[in-house]
């Protein structure tokens, strides 16, 4: 563990710089890295920007053929792990330099590989820094991963603020945490200086009035939150996030997708071969409500969506009622396949005790149609993950 200034690290970045040219890297080629958190991949990171090449985050949960596959795609000039450098000779690709390829989590299909340019992250961390009042004297918890875009972004936050960042959950100078909501739900932090939690990633049901939290929306396309506030309204059963920060945009389209552009939109997604540029305004495949007087509210996945004898089922609405239930910790909707209906949902879910299906049942037909009530009720395995993969459930 450690806790550090980005600027303290001025003389470790000099160092890598020069043994990174010495070994070939130049601008425009990519550095691929599959380390954990650590001031050495820090290090990496911000020597890459200084001679103009592009970061490359692995996740390092990859099962070692998913790894090999994404090393392909990225065919990087150096390949940095635990195991030691790799140097390979490739073509420098056509895109930006010092920017970052990122690939998503894939969480409800095949992972994409993002291309965010570097005023991207910094543009995204400025609005952060205002929107949380991050300041010098702060320190921020390293509490999210690296290759993903929430733990990337921390890095600049701390950077263009000068703040501190710890990856120490005991030190007591911790002002400001990212979490995603099943962090939250398996802990409650308690810091003396403690100021904001920042809480995105993920649908978010519910937030404890006695926290700081800023609960947010963002994905790495949009390189980290575009929007979110203290104090978010709850309203109807939904939370509503306010207006995008300084420098982002969003809308609806008429089937209620989000639509988003601004300064931290991502370059495109990246093939291998050539850079896909996205529309002017993308489109996120999130579901969403306007309020005039309460901002934005996420209600689901486009994708998620399934039909069942006809009738459509948005899991997310029934995971919201299944969350109102007071056992009920987490939860996951999906569709099984079934010769009546085609497909019926089936729920997983983290309970305080017990399972009863027929309490649940019952309490759902209180707040939901029979057709949208769960055919079964399975426990929700507990993972390392940040966020429960609804993809490994479909597959149940």
């Amino acid at each position: 563990m450690f806790t550090c200034k980005i600027n303290e690290l001025e003389k470790k970045i000099d160092e890598t710089v020069t043994d990174l040219t010495s070994k070939g890297l130049q601008p425009g080629h990519i550095l691929a890295v599959h380390l954990p958190t650590s001031l050495q991949f820090i290090s990496l990171l911000f020597a890459s920007i200084r001679i103009g090449a592009i970061f490359a985050p692995l996740n390092l949960r990859l099962p070692e053929t998913a790894l090999q596959s994404q090393l392909k795609q990225l065919n990087p000039k150096l390949f940095i792990s635990l195991s030691g450098i790799q140097i390979y000779s490739n073509n420098k690709p056509p895109l930006l330099p010092s920017s970052f390829l990122l690939f998503t989590s894939g969480s409800n299909g095949s992972p994409k590989l993002v291309n965010l340019s570097l005023d991207n992250l910094l543009s995204s961390a400025k609005s952060t820094i205002m929107a949380t009042n991050l300041q010098p004297r702060d320190t921020w918890l390293l509490s999210l991963p690296l290759y993903h875009v929430g733990g990337l972004s921390i890095l600049f936050r701390c950077f263009l603020s000068g703040a501190a960042l710890t990856t120490d959950p005991t030190n007591q100078s911790i002002t400001h945490l990212s979490y995603v909501p099943t962090q939250l739900y398996r802990s409650w932090p308690i810091y003396p200086r403690l100021k904001t939690i920042l809480l995105s990633g993920a649908p978010i049901h519910e937030v404890p009035e006695k926290l700081p939290i800023m609960a947010a929306y963002g994905m790495t396309e949009t390189a980290s939150m575009i929007l979110g506030q203290k104090k978010p309204i709850q309203k109807e059963g939904f939370i509503f996030l306010g207006l995008p920060h300084l420098g982002k945009q969003m809308s609806l389209s008429e089937d209620g997708e989000i639509l988003v552009k601004g300064d931290s939109l991502f370059q495109g997604y990246w093939n291998g071969i050539e850079l896909q540029k996205p529309e002017e305004w993308f489109p996120t495949n999130d579901l969403g409500l306007f309020d005039p007087t309460a901002g934005f509210a996420i209600v689901g996945r486009k994708d998620n969506q399934f039909i069942s004898g006809g009738e459509n089922i948005q899991p997310e609405e029934i995971e919201r009622e299944l969350l109102t239930h007071p056992t009920i910790l987490d939860a996951i909707v999906v569709p099984k396949k079934d010769a009546e209906y085609g497909v019926r949902p089936v729920a997983f879910v983290r309970a305080s005790g017990e399972i009863d299906e027929k309490s649940l049942r019952n309490y759902l037909l209180e707040r939901l149609p029979k057709y949208k009530i769960p055919c079964s009720f399975s426990p929700l395995e507990e993972g390392l993950e940040i966020k429960p993969s609804r993809k490994k459930y479909q597959s149940n």
